[in-house]
């Protein structure tokens, strides 16, 4: 809790836990209070943030104004090093002995229930297995990317475990789920820091590579991770999975359009014997009409 004499440009007040009390360097005029405030308890993410909220001219134009003031949060830093979640709220009124207008800043730790609506949205965005983005999600990510893409050549790859059902009839779901996990595992590991990657349901996985430099490099990839995933989990039985890739722009520029080609792609890849990476060519949608009339 801190009380400033807005007028007066000075602190008047400091008490609570979440403060330490100011250092005697420090003087009492309310910009070297809150600059104190912004380096030692404020995140370096939130700092430009709260500087703004709570400077010294913008609250007495809110205040000449009536403006209700919000009530942002903040990432604490304690003394101890550890990082809560804090909301910062203001109230200004005028000083019942003099003219002079008073702040109040308030500090409310919010840590526990701002970390439960962060585990509920990252819940709301993933899929509750791989940990992966879910299809909501991956879509929303993926559109606001190429919304925002400058140029360049992106690739929306479609990965498919093959013969999962084999997979899970043979030895359970719990064998099936860490095969899926592998899977999530290792398309994660080859992920760049911008690209994305998702689960779209059952052995459906997909990703979002960002700036290809060419369609042969991204065929070098794909069939990179084909020979990473591939093991044999029975005398009979290998585990492979198949990929269908489509570029952005060329094949479309929505998710829905680069879906529907790379769908047609992953088709081909599993008709060549599986365990395989194609990318869509007009060709394979012709093909797949020419079966439709059949």
């Amino acid at each position: 809790y801190l009380e400033f004499d807005l007028t007066q440009n000075r602190l008047e007040l400091q008490k609570g836990g979440l403060l330490e009390p100011l250092p005697c360097a420090c003087g009492s005029a309310m910009e070297e209070v809150i600059q104190h405030f912004l380096e030692r308890y404020v995140h370096p993410e939130d700092r430009e943030r709260i500087r703004a909220f709570a400077a010294r001219e913008h609250l007495l134009t809110e205040y000449f104004r009536g403006t209700r003031l919000d009530k942002p949060e903040y990432r604490h830093i304690r003394s101890n090093g550890r990082i809560s979640w804090v909301r910062l709220s203001i109230q200004m009124l005028p000083d019942p002995y003099s003219s002079n207008i008073r702040a109040s800043l308030l500090l409310r730790d919010v840590d526990q229930q701002k970390q439960e609506e962060l585990n509920l949205k990252v819940q709301l965005r993933t899929d509750a297995l791989t940990g992966a983005l879910n299809r909501g999600a991956f879509v929303e990510a993926m559109s606001s990317l190429l919304s925002a893409s400058s140029g360049g050549l992106h690739a929306l790859v479609m990965v498919d475990v093959d013969r999962f059902k084999q997979i899970n009839d043979h030895f359970g779901h719990g064998y099936g789920d860490r095969i899926l996990l592998r899977t999530c595992d290792a398309l994660r590991s080859a992920l760049r820091a911008d690209d994305l990657g998702g689960r779209l349901g059952g052995d459906e996985f997909v990703l979002l590579l960002k700036n290809v430099s060419s369609r042969e490099a991204l065929q070098a990839k794909i069939n990179s991770l084909c020979v990473q995933l591939f093991h044999k989990v029975a005398a009979e039985l290998t585990f492979s999975c198949s990929f269908g890739a489509a570029l952005f722009p060329g094949d479309g520029v929505s998710f829905d359009e680069l879906y529907s080609k790379a769908d047609i792609a992953l088709y081909a890849a599993k008709e060549a014997g599986r365990n395989c990476a194609r990318i869509y060519e007009e060709s394979m949608g012709l093909q797949m009409e020419l079966m439709d009339m059949n």
